[in-house]
């Protein structure tokens, strides 16, 4: 099946944008895992999201117009980033030499979830570029700079997500692996948990009554769309004392065969 934005988002190719948000919006809340009928399918919801990244845009929906009016296809939407990328390259060769730029800068996770504005020297100037929440790693950000009257210079300025040695994330979730000490593995304990996102309430359960699954907490991951969140999903990673004697060596090595993690 060839890449179409409107088909995976069943809208006609004359939606307005708002009718477009506005389905998005729809279809998002239906495919949430914690309101579909079935299981929820990840790779979906990229799509959707994939979709939806390609329409809001009035550049990248006029660039997906015209290449599929003049008889073009793309297989997925990998060919047609590429496609765009290609355009993008094509568009700066062929304007003054410093008509368009490229910059990079790196922002931490919670920074990318929350969004943030960011001070950067462009042309021996100070820009506030403002990176939008939930921004993914390598994602491209166009700023239009006016330099003079007559000229308005053009950022490409790409945002890279620093590593966290804690959480990471997918489209939708939130991933922690959490240190939690031995005491706290045997028994059991609540305490307070800050996320890049907000401080919450966890409690780990006892080894017996917890041997398989990740601690999930509902609607405490990503907010993928407006006001619809996925899930923080927590490993424990049980953290063994620093000086170990023999009965506590003897229980480490029992609980690797666990569910839970050893570091």
């Amino acid at each position: 099946m060839m890449f179409n934005p409107y088909a995976t988002l069943s809208v006609s190719p004359n939606e307005s944008l708002q009718a477009i948000r506005a389905k998005y919006a729809h279809i998002i809340k239906k495919k949430h895992p914690d309101t579909a009928s079935g299981s929820s399918d990840p790779q979906n919801i990229e799509n959707i999201m994939q979709a939806f990244s390609v329409l809001k845009s009035h550049r990248t929906r006029k660039l997906f117009d015209d290449a599929t009016n003049g008889g073009k296809t793309f297989s997925d939407y990998s060919a047609f980033a590429a496609f765009m990328h290609k355009h993008i390259e094509s568009e700066k060769s062929s304007q003054t030499e410093h008509a368009q730029h490229a910059l990079s800068i790196t922002i931490s996770l919670q920074e990318s979830l929350l969004g943030t504005t960011k001070k950067i020297t462009f042309l021996n100037a100070s820009i506030h570029a403002r990176i939008p929440p939930n921004t993914r790693d390598a994602t491209v950000i166009t700023i239009e700079h006016k330099t003079s009257l007559s000229r308005v210079d053009t950022l490409f300025l790409k945002v890279f997500v620093a590593s966290n040695p804690l959480f990471s994330r997918t489209a939708q979730d939130l991933i922690m692996q959490c240190p939690i000490s031995f005491a706290d593995s045997l028994h059991g304990n609540t305490f307070s948990l800050t996320t890049p996102l907000e401080t919450l309430n966890v409690h780990i359960p006892t080894l017996g009554s917890f041997p398989f699954a990740p601690i999930v907490y509902k609607n405490h991951g990503v907010e993928y769309a407006p006001g619809v969140r996925g899930n923080l999903i927590m490993h424990p990673v049980i953290v063994p004392p620093k000086k170990e004697d023999p009965a506590a060596h003897h229980l480490a090595e029992i609980l690797k065969n666990t569910a839970y993690k050893v570091l």
